[in-house]
């Protein structure tokens, strides 16, 4: 994903390996809508996600919503 198109990303969830999906993954939402499944072991997809984490404790102190994050 290139920086351009990472600065669109607004939340994430990380796909965990289960019965249905036998691949991990973390899924980032972007402003519109899209999904993009990434490799949850890049560097570059860990620095987005404290990213994305930090933007939301700036705002008003809460964490961006992490479907299936417990």
């Amino acid at each position: 994903m290139s920086p351009r198109t990472r600065r669109h990303a607004v939340e994430y969830r990380k796909q965990v390996v289960d019965g249905g999906c036998n691949i991990p993954a973390v899924i980032f939402t972007m402003k519109r809508g899209r999904e993009l499944c990434t490799d949850p072991k890049a560097t570059w997809v860990r620095d987005l996600m404290k990213n994305i984490d930090d933007k939301g404790a700036k705002n008003d102190g809460k964490k961006p919503k992490k479907v299936g994050d417990t």
